[in-house]
């Protein structure tokens, strides 16, 4: 993978497993990586209560993914 990714996924959510996400996220090759988890939130986060934080997150990471593109591999694991 040459593009940095977001990866966001709900911790209660019963549609996909958090814990095969969270693996399959450990071993994704990306030149810049990011996995937000959101305590309580389901599959459809853009649905959710806390959808706005959850869309300004995004947007905030595509602001930061365009100042400094993909450098080397960074890696982070944030819970809102």
């Amino acid at each position: 993978m040459t593009y940095p990714i977001l990866y966001a996924h709900g911790d209660a959510d019963e549609v996909t497993s958090f814990e095969t996400a969270r693996d399959y996220f450990t071993r994704l090759q990306a030149p810049s990586k990011l996995i937000k988890i959101y305590p309580g939130m389901r599959h459809e986060l853009h649905n959710e209560t806390g959808r706005a934080q959850v869309l300004a997150d995004y947007v905030e990471w595509m602001k930061s993914a365009n100042r400094i593109g993909s450098p080397g591999r960074a890696e982070g694991l944030n819970r809102s």
